[in-house]
């Protein structure tokens, strides 16, 4: 990222705080902040999902303080370390209270994940908490952007991070005023070693571990290091909840906005029918019919692989012919006006790619049609369509597509399709 980057939007950011009172924290709408809710007050409420919608069959909710452990933490001080951290991640830093916390992701400049954090806003400093993992990798990420503004970088010690999810009624327990805010999961706490012993005493229920797994899973809240990593950009982790869309620059705003607005990103969060039992077997809903993936192995003897494109994007097609080039397939296109089934029973190539969000092409009938008839069957049928069309991704799943893709998992894939 430039240093222009960075300072665009630390302007941005000072122009809407003019005139604040020195010690005084300020919301996006320029008015004081307003304090985070103490923890004697925290209820349950409707908890966001992160995206998709609730499973049919939703788990209990958890109950309880959980210990989360020592902080791996960051310590951002001086006058200019909020309009900094507002251009190096993704949130909105005003958007947070006083003593609150807020969820981001720091990018790099191809818009893939640094770290994941929960960044606490105190009147004079601000706490990136992030994984124990990679703070050391964030911390470095952090120095290289720190180049004019008045602002310092350190490590935070001594402090404890707890999660508490309420029931229906607040805690009974006395004296707990503790700043607490609601994110993903539950009520966010940053506190002393001391403090949290207390707190851990005064309230002893704690959550099972199996129960808060399935929540977590319910919700569509990805894990770090299990169902994203560093490879990924945030739409693709399903990470929209940790990011600001009208705040204005940071790092990777470029690629982050591309991918919205191009739909061309796949959420890769567990979804309960793709949970794991660690010691069992995958489950899945009763009536789900589990769809081979493809497995893309060298292809043995010497005839060429046959595609047929059902395909009138322009910038798909020449993807395609680069990869069905580059891995010496043959690639034939559907011609405008054709029957997908008819233009398949007559070339009968291995395999068919279709573009799911044609209305032209009637997808999932033409899929329907080859699947049942014997000698198209064996088409290997991979479809690809953007990944918030959610009924008709499963629609094309139970007309028999082999493989069902987001535009941005089969523009990185169409290179090993050849070689299907």
């Amino acid at each position: 990222m430039s240093p222009q980057i960075t300072r665009k939007s630390s302007d941005d950011y000072k122009g809407s705080a003019a005139g604040a009172p020195e010690g005084i924290l300020l919301d996006a709408a320029g008015q004081p902040a307003l304090r985070a809710g103490p923890l004697a007050q925290a209820v349950r409420t409707p908890f966001p999902v992160s995206h998709g919608v609730l499973p049919s069959a939703t788990p209990p909710v958890p109950q309880g303080l959980v210990d989360l452990g020592p902080a791996a933490a960051l310590r951002v001080t001086g006058p200019d370390r909020e309009s900094w951290l507002q251009g190096v991640q993704t949130n909105d830093v005003r958007a947070a209270p006083e003593a609150g916390a807020f969820e981001s992701l720091f990018l790099g400049g191809k818009g893939r994940i640094v770290a994941e954090a929960v960044t606490f806003r105190f009147r004079d400093e601000l706490i990136v908490c992030t994984h124990a993992s990679h703070l050391e990798v964030l911390h470095r990420h952090l120095d290289r952007l720190l180049i004019m503004e008045d602002a310092e970088l350190s490590r935070a010690e001594g402090l404890h991070r707890l999660r508490y999810l309420p029931g229906e009624r607040p805690p009974a327990a006395a004296g707990l005023g503790d700043a607490a805010t609601p994110l993903a999961l539950g009520y966010e706490l940053l506190v002393t070693p001391l403090r949290a012993l207390e707190l851990l005493a005064a309230l002893p229920d704690r959550p099972d571990p199996a129960q808060l797994e399935a929540f977590r899973i319910a919700l569509g809240v990805p894990l770090f290091g299990r169902d994203f990593d560093e490879t990924n950009t945030p739409l693709e982790a399903g990470l929209d909840r940790a990011i600001s869309f009208s705040k204005g620059c940071y790092v990777g705003q470029e690629v982050v906005a591309m991918a919205r607005a191009g739909a061309a990103t796949r959420h890769r969060a567990p979804r309960p029918d793709r949970a794991r039992d660690p010691g069992g077997p995958r489950v899945r809903p009763r009536g789900h019919r589990a769809r081979p993936s493809l497995r893309l192995a060298p292809r043995r003897g010497s005839v060429r692989m046959k595609i047929l494109a059902a395909i009138h994007d322009l910038m798909f097609s020449s993807k395609v012919n680069a990869a069905a080039k580059a891995g010496g397939a043959s690639v034939s296109w559907l011609p405008r006006g054709t029957s997908v089934a008819e233009q398949v029973a007559k070339e009968k190539p291995d395999v068919l790619l279709i573009d799911l969000g044609s209305p032209a092409l009637g997808a999932v009938e033409a899929i329907r049609a080859i699947k049942a008839a014997p000698e198209t069957r064996g088409v290997v049928v991979i479809g690809y369509i953007g990944h918030e069309q959610a009924e008709a991704i499963e629609a094309a799943r139970a007309a028999g597509a082999d493989q069902v893709m987001s535009k941005g998992e089969f523009a990185r894939r169409l290179p090993e399709l050849p070689a299907t």
